[in-house]
């Protein structure tokens, strides 16, 4: 699947250059934690890549952003790292602690088939672009406590939820929007990932949440009859922000347009019908 995604770059006219470990194994990840971070601190000094490209995801990304290593490669040139999945705890790290500009949503692996304008959004990211903006985007559910502008900061939840818990990262933003998509949790396991992120130091810093698709097994999943949102909301009843629920990336099957961790970013309700249906307009800027 890694050699196919390379093609379509390369009939694009993109140059690909794979890292030296990137089919190796070690147990159940893609070799050890220091071939990993060899791999990455020599694309990152690379003075000939402008992009690094996550093939896939992977549990084994907490270890590496808990690395001092990675920090302190002499980063070359203007690069922009792109990971989904659990590869966006490593965008988050490196877009704090190495000042990359880092994006959440395409990877080579699963969302090379899914994204709409994949290769245009790449070729974008390499000139220093993809800023978007979500307009009258039908959503499932909000809660409307006015328009927030704050930093985008997230990834997918069961990855980060464990780094920020222990402050492994704790972003440095005065106003911060959260999102983040699930893969695989079930309700019970959100709810009980959001009742655990209230105790993070800097929770009282988020303005504003944006929630992705929430997947989960559907045998496993009983409050798919009630629907995901009228199941969650209660959760943040006693919250300040405005929350919205947007499944417009996540794993299954979602148009996943790169978003850019620590952009500036306004959350609008344009309309709220019944039941926090509605309408909203997430529009990501350069500046706050």
């Amino acid at each position: 699947m890694v050699k196919h995604g390379v093609r379509v770059l390369q009939s694009a006219g993109i140059r690909v250059l794979l890292a030296p470990g990137w089919s190796s194994r070690t147990g159940v990840v893609a070799g050890s934690a220091e071939e990993r971070i060899k791999d990455i601190v020599g694309l990152l000094e690379n003075p000939d890549i402008d992009v690094i490209l996550g093939s896939w995801g992977g549990k084994g990304c907490l270890e590496l952003a808990m690395s001092d290593d990675l920090y302190s490669a002499k980063v070359s040139g203007a690069k922009a790292f792109v990971g989904f999945s659990d590869v966006g705890l490593l965008a988050c790290a490196l877009s704090e602690l190495a000042g990359l500009r880092c994006y959440y949503g395409l990877n080579v692996v699963g969302k090379l088939s899914e994204t709409p304008h994949f290769i245009e959004r790449i070729q974008s990211i390499c000139k220093g672009g993809s800023t978007f903006t979500v307009q009258e985007r039908a959503i499932e559910g909000c809660i409307d406590r006015g328009t927030c502008t704050g930093h985008l900061y997230g990834g997918n939840l069961e990855t980060l939820m464990p780094a920020l818990a222990t402050n492994i990262l704790v972003p440095k933003f005065d106003k911060i929007i959260l999102f983040w998509e699930a893969a695989y949790c079930d309700l019970p396991t959100i709810r009980s990932y959001m009742v655990a992120l209230r105790k993070v130091s800097f929770y009282d810093r988020i303005v504003g949440m944006w929630i992705g698709h929430m997947g989960a097994a559907p045998n496993r999943d009983r409050y798919q009859a009630v629907g995901r949102w009228r199941a969650i909301k209660d959760v943040f009843a006693d919250d300040k922000f405005t929350v919205v629920y947007a499944p417009v990336f996540g794993h299954t099957g979602q148009n996943n347009e790169p978003i850019a961790i620590g952009k500036g970013a306004t959350i609008g309700i344009n309309r709220q019908g019944r039941q926090g249906r509605g309408s909203a307009t997430i529009h990501i800027k350069d500046t706050v």
